[in-house]
């Protein structure tokens, strides 16, 4: 098996994982740079954050400061405009001394102690870039897992300008408020693109070099070698994604007046009124899951129409009208509903985390579970139709070896 093993990751594809880990690396780096330093106003950078911020709470001090004034602002007892004016000194404070768990802890206590706060618009800033929410955000939730954890970012400073964040924000984390239907997986779209390259070559090699009678004599079955072969495969492209967002990673970081971050980082949506919170790790998580769903689905019905499509631009091109179909609108000859239970339609990264446009009542859990059975199914048929060709192979080899006796 070792030996196998060995002789399937000598096959695989290196120049085309080399393509894919570039093409990747370019598309994130080139939108995270132009984000990071065309707009050099915005709160793209951790000082020019901080700047705007105390920008910000200046309103808020100068009118918990001095008599009411403005019959627009709500009415506020002198009790809690001693405690407005103490909390927006202390987080203008905390923000100079870049001392985030503070501001976290000022933040929580306003939105608590002040709940008719005319200026708790200001305290949502950091999530005003998200554009994820479609109503009001509960700061407390947010802001009470910050405290809970004790974590030195803020949204007021983080959102943008922290190196995990802006890298997240081109993988989907982000969706423009004016584009309530739009897809944010143009990534998305070219690396399944990249897939059906990949697996198109992967599985008509053999036909293509005239070894696919070879492997008929290899110690192990042909379903073994195509699945080993197939997960080689895989987990090499996963390693060029990773490769390619963890380089992006480390260059923000790296770069001046921009912190790491943290992947324990709270991300805010509203879903019928109710603020949710999707933490940071777990959005890079079912991305990465979403394409590894995709890539076992491209790959086994590569596979399996390998045994009558053997030419590899044939089979791309198959592949392509396939992970293809929802802009190609073949989706839409179908009734939503049967829509939401083809994987085919799994292709908006934003709505599908933040259950926003078709996916609102279809949560990442019933999505996966029915991604992961569709490519149980593929595989199963490919299975059986390994098995069915196998057994004409093997009556063969039985006779034969009944004839030499």
């Amino acid at each position: 098996m070792k030996d196998v093993f060995r002789f399937q990751f000598k096959q695989l594809p290196l120049s085309l994982l080399v393509i894919t880990a570039s093409v990747l690396f370019i598309l994130i780096c080139v939108p995270v740079q132009h984000d990071i330093t065309t707009y050099r106003d915005q709160s793209t950078s951790t000082s020019q954050s901080i700047r705007n911020m105390i920008g910000w709470l200046d309103p808020p001090i100068k009118e918990y400061s001095q008599p009411p004034a403005d019959k627009s602002i709500p009415h506020l007892s002198e009790e809690q405009r001693l405690i407005s004016e103490s909390n927006y000194k202390g987080i203008r404070s905390a923000l100079s001394q870049r001392d985030y768990r503070q501001v976290n802890k000022l933040i929580l206590a306003q939105s608590r102690d002040v709940p008719q706060d005319g200026f708790q618009y200001i305290l949502t800033a950091g999530y005003w870039f998200t554009g994820n929410t479609r109503g009001r955000i509960n700061l407390a939730l947010p802001y009470s897992y910050l405290v809970s954890h004790r974590l030195n970012v803020t949204p007021m400073v983080s959102d943008r300008s922290d190196a995990v964040n802006a890298i997240s924000r081109v993988l989907g984390t982000y969706q423009p408020i004016d584009l309530e239907n739009g897809d944010s997986g143009l990534i998305l779209y070219i690396l399944l693109g990249l897939m059906c390259v990949l697996f198109g070559f992967v599985s008509t090699k053999n036909f293509q070099n005239k070894t696919d009678n070879f492997v008929h004599t290899l110690p192990v079955s042909v379903l073994r070698y195509q699945s080993t072969r197939s997960f080689l495969t895989i987990v090499a492209f996963d390693c060029a994604l990773v490769i390619a967002i963890g380089l992006n990673i480390i260059i923000i970081a790296l770069t001046p007046d921009h912190n790491f971050g943290s992947f324990l980082y709270p991300l805010v949506y509203v879903h019928n009124g109710d603020t949710a919170l999707v933490i940071l790790w777990q959005f890079y998580a079912i991305w990465l899951l979403l394409l590894n769903l995709w890539a076992f689905l491209l790959c086994g019905i590569s596979l399996l129409i390998s045994h009558w499509i053997r030419n590899p631009i044939a089979n791309i091109f198959c592949l392509a009208v396939i992970a293809f179909a929802k802009p190609l609108s073949l989706l839409a000859m179908l009734p939503q509903k049967i829509q939401l239970f083809l994987p085919l339609s799994y292709t908006a990264m934003s709505d599908m985390v933040y259950l926003m446009g078709e996916f609102d009542m279809l949560p990442p859990a019933k999505w996966i579970l029915i991604f992961i059975v569709w490519d149980i199914l593929v595989w199963a048929a490919l299975a059986v139709i390994i098995k069915i060709q196998e057994r004409p192979l093997s009556s063969r080899r039985a006779s034969l070896a009944s004839q030499n006796r």
